[in-house]
């Protein structure tokens, strides 16, 4: 039998217990313009818009446990990500070279060169040849940055764990197959190019609307005046 999950907004859940918060509550806010257009949201599903929130507030809490990673071990959220990146990498037995990472991350080589040099010299990284390309340079973590690194997250895999087990095989399939799609979803959209940003016409509509309030106060000075002189 699936058990429902709570609403993002702590109240209870249609046919489930009620819950005092929501997993994001404490790690930050939903992604204010990760919704979409009205159109479109209007347009989807009402299960469609309920599991994209939850994705939403999945995505907005880890990354605020992230956060507090970063803060704790003083490093940017940026070298958390190289990182992260590095290690996913690794655990699918690929290698990844600066140039990759920059890719991953959306940065530039130099900024990548920089935040490699500093992770280095934090004893977190390591630069080595590749096995099957000695010409390669290939980065990879060192032991110490994977026992902070497994330390850090440890409490965050725990929890997880823990609500994780309490559905059946067949549910958690599921759930991995729908995962999996929003995965490949979301790397489609960070691949296509990105759309205007309608700040043109904002800009223009904000200055109509200033421009139109100037005039009728103008109008309404221009009208007391004129009455003023014709009392007089």
């Amino acid at each position: 039998m699936s058990r429902p999950i709570p609403p993002s907004d702590g109240t209870r859940a249609v046919g489930g217990p009620a819950t005092g918060s929501s997993v994001g509550s404490d790690m930050g806010s939903d992604v204010p313009f990760a919704v979409g257009s009205e159109a479109e949201s209007a347009s989807a599903r009402p299960a469609v818009r309920e599991v994209s929130s939850r994705l939403r507030t999945m995505s907005s809490a880890t990354q605020g446990y992230a956060d507090r990673v970063s803060r704790h071990l003083d490093v940017h959220r940026t070298d958390l990500s190289a990182m992260s990146v590095i290690a996913q990498s690794a655990a699918r037995g690929r290698s990844t070279s600066a140039g990759e990472l920059a890719r991953r991350l959306l940065m530039s080589p130099a900024a990548v060169t920089a935040l490699v040099d500093r992770l280095e010299r934090a004893g977190h990284v390591r630069r080595e040849r590749d096995e099957r390309d000695r010409r390669r340079v290939v980065l990879g973590l060192t032991g110490y940055a994977g026992e902070v690194s497994g330390v850090m997250f440890q409490p965050l895999a725990r929890h997880l764990r823990a609500a994780l087990s309490a559905y059946s095989d067949e549910e958690l399939d599921l759930v991995a197959r729908v995962l999996d799609d929003a995965i490949a979803a979301t790397r489609v959209a960070v691949a296509a190019p990105l759309p205007e940003v309608p700040e043109a016409r904002a800009m223009h509509e904000t200055h109509a609307l200033h421009d139109e309030h100037g005039m009728r106060d103008a109008l309404d000075v221009m009208t007391t005046e004129t009455a003023e002189a014709s009392t007089a």
